[in-house]
């Protein structure tokens, strides 16, 4: 029981001190900073996520914040077919991280 309480209270002090939007300095230990653009020039298939990587979606109605913009060295897109010209962020978000898991097996 005891090793349980410390690993919670561990944990909740983590989490506490990692609240707020992510900095520039959280970027730079990642490899790879990559949002999802519809109008970005690659696809998503063309992006390497063997590094670490952060996949940032933006909401639907907002888009991602300039903020982060400025820290991703990296934008990707969906490739749609057909009448449809884009999707749900949380279908979107599933390919992403799909891909992700496919190129690191």
């Amino acid at each position: 029981e005891r090793v349980k309480e410390r690993r919670a209270r561990r944990a909740a002090e983590r989490n506490k001190s990692n609240r707020g939007d992510p900095t520039k300095d959280d970027y730079r230990k990642l490899e790879e900073a990559l949002t999802k653009a519809e109008k970005a020039k690659n696809d998503l298939y063309e992006v390497s996520f063997t590094g670490p990587t952060a996949i940032v979606m933006g909401s639907e109605d907002m888009g991602i914040t300039p903020s982060i913009l400025k820290v991703a060295n990296a934008q990707a897109k969906l490739p749609m077919q057909g009448p449809i010209s884009s999707l749900n962020v949380s279908v979107a978000c599933g390919v992403f991280l799909y891909e992700a898991v496919r190129q690191r097996k």
